[in-house]
């Protein structure tokens, strides 16, 4: 009885019938019918299907799907939800690799930040995991493996990389080695890590803070610098500088909506909002035999800072001081998929040298033989095998890589609020950065074909117009704030010179002449006219939303009755002249 699900139901069906004929005897599709207080209707239940009350009467509507296999090993679709049409295939697709591959997806996770928690220094304290961390062990196998790891196993299905600085040239070769191999890895690079800290409780070295894969991206035809740090005047965040002070938009803290997000993708296609912060750009590298397929893009009003002037900046409001948009559209985050050469065609790398002073009372003999010692990565020779008969792999004919410029979009403070409940951590999400994550790990963990699956994505209709108004009130008065600021500085600066040159104590009394006087009250209503005209200019900011809003009530609450009002009338006229020429 209710037509929208009833055609998207055939629509349904006649995709499955089509796997079911493009399997040969493989798959067999079973139709059930679950009416109330059937025997079926425990079965639907029993599978975890979604009923949907339909009635008042407790009737419930079942419209799932439900794959076993020969062994017994199940995965359900719960209900086929029509918002999500534009992902059946996708759905249907994942759902037949899931029943065939029951293990839980494997992450192997290499970190540099203290994601898993660890323990604060200066509190005396043990830091909470970061809250996308709980998110993933809850849906899947996480393994932590050794900043300097030289192996990466075979059994791990998708390489987790977050914040990879000054990683060996071994860990570098076992990365190489595992994507080459078929492995899939989700990378998280950083100009400006903002979550890098010491243990000390204080934010590292600037040399410290960012990270790269420089030789893992040139093999992957990937473009990125630690020296830039993204600004967008279209998507920068307005940001809380402390008590008392205004709220300011700050260009280094972003958040993508809809219209910088890949719609196609299956991991972007549902997100509504993504905030990074202090992000780098990548893009395609000179000679790149891999595809790169943007993911997060920003608008044509960004620019590109230097690290440095982005750490030593006071205020965010010198960003705008300096911000010169360039109108060309930068990539946060992408698919790197394709053919690619490893990035150690000389086989594995040798071992570090040891430094003497490391090893003083050792002999010459002693150092020597260790400076040249074999590394325990075996060594191979381009297109040959290791010494411990494990072939050299030099090329790929599909690499599946998703790289994001930002390590801050794990963060808890840029997507979601964390409370306590009586001992239990209770996450309220206001962004999709966990999603985003999620959704990658989720893709990758899957099969090479299902991977390449795209999506036409939904629309929505966001204020467009609201935050364009604001966008335009921001740049158009924020020159004029910024002069009226230092003329108002400039007259404090006045009046007090002028209270200390004219003070002559004589007694513990303050003298000043009338000329002075005069002169300290000239300035004093110039302090108060430059405040005002500020006052005013902070004003405006909002007053051509605020006439949009007017203009909006005036068309709702006037326009379209008179509009009805006068088709009314028209309808009447028109009909009263029907029964007069009869």
């Amino acid at each position: 009885d209710i037509p929208q699900l009833r055609n998207y139901a055939q629509r349904v069906e006649e995709l499955i019938q089509e796997y079911v004929l493009l399997s040969g005897d493989k798959l067999i599709l079973h139709k059930v019918d679950p009416e109330p207080f059937s025997e079926e209707e425990d079965q639907a239940t029993a599978y975890g299907l979604q009923g949907v009350p339909v009635n008042n009467a407790g009737d419930k509507l079942y419209f799932g799907l439900v794959a076993v296999t020969d062994n017994g090993d199940e995965s359900v679709i719960q209900f086929f939800q029509p918002d999500k049409e534009e992902f059946l295939e996708y759905e249907v697709s994942k759902l037949l690799y899931q029943v065939t591959h029951p293990e839980p997806v494997t992450i192997g996770l290499i970190s540099a930040l203290d994601i898993n928690g660890g323990f604060d220094m200066m509190t005396r304290q043990r830091k909470p995991e970061w809250m996308v961390m709980a998110q993933i062990k809850q849906l899947f196998e996480v393994e932590d493996l050794a900043i300097d790891s030289e192996v990466i196993e075979s059994h791990i299905d998708v390489l987790m990389v977050i914040h990879p600085k000054l990683l060996s040239q071994k860990t570098l070769f076992a990365i190489d080695q595992y994507v080459l191999g078929g492995g899939k890895a989700l990378v998280f690079v950083d100009p400006v890590a903002e979550q890098d800290i010491s243990e000390m409780g204080l934010m590292s070295m600037d040399t410290e803070k960012f990270s790269d894969l420089e030789q893992l991206f040139t093999a992957w035809g990937v473009n990125y610098s630690t020296e830039q740090v993204l600004g967008d005047a279209r998507y920068a965040m307005h940001v809380n500088l402390g008590a008392g002070r205004r709220v300011e938009p700050h260009l280094g803290v972003l958040s993508f909506d809809r219209e910088v997000i890949d719609l196609e993708d299956i991991i972007t296609a549902q997100l509504e909002t993504i905030n990074v912060s202090s992000a780098g750009v990548i893009g395609v590298s000179e000679g790149a035999t891999t595809q790169f397929i943007p993911l997060i893009t920003t608008s044509n009003r960004s620019m590109l800072f230097d690290r440095a002037d982005f750490q030593n900046m006071s205020e965010p409001r010198e960003l705008f001081n300096a911000f010169k948009p360039t109108g060309d559209y930068f990539v946060v985050a992408a698919r790197v998929q394709g053919p690619a050469k490893t990035a150690f065609p000389n086989g594995p790398p040798e071992s570090e040298v040891i430094e003497e002073s490391e090893h003083a009372s050792q002999t010459d003999d002693q150092t020597t033989e260790l400076a040249t010692q074999p590394n325990d990565v075996a060594v191979a020779t381009p297109g040959g095998e290791t010494d411990n008969d494990v072939p050299l792999l030099t090329t790929s004919d599909n690499i599946n890589v998703i790289v994001v410029a930002d390590t801050d979009v794990l963060s808890d403070r840029l997507w979601v609020q964390v409370q306590q409940f009586f001992g239990q951590r209770i996450a309220s999400p206001w962004a999709n950065n966990a999603t985003f994550v999620i959704n990658s790990l989720d893709n990758l963990g899957g099969s090479a074909d299902l991977i390449k699956v795209r999506s036409r994505g939904r629309f929505t209709r966001p204020f467009t117009r609201v935050d364009e108004l604001e966008r335009n009130a921001e740049t158009r008065f924020r020159e004029q704030e910024r002069n009226l600021m230092a003329a108002l500085e400039e007259t404090e600066e006045k009046l007090s010179a002028l209270n200390q040159s004219s003070t002559a104590e004589q007694g513990g009394i303050v003298e000043l002449s009338d000329e002075q006087k005069v002169e300290i009250a000239k300035f004093e209503r110039e302090k108060l006219s430059i405040r005002k005209k500020l006052r005013e200019v902070q004003h405006q900011l909002n007053k051509d939303i605020e006439a949009l809003g007017s203009r909006l009530k005036a068309y709702n609450v006037g326009a379209v009755p008179m509009v009805l009002t006068l088709l009314a009338l028209g309808v009447s006229i028109a009909r009263s002249r029907r029964r007069a020429a009869q």
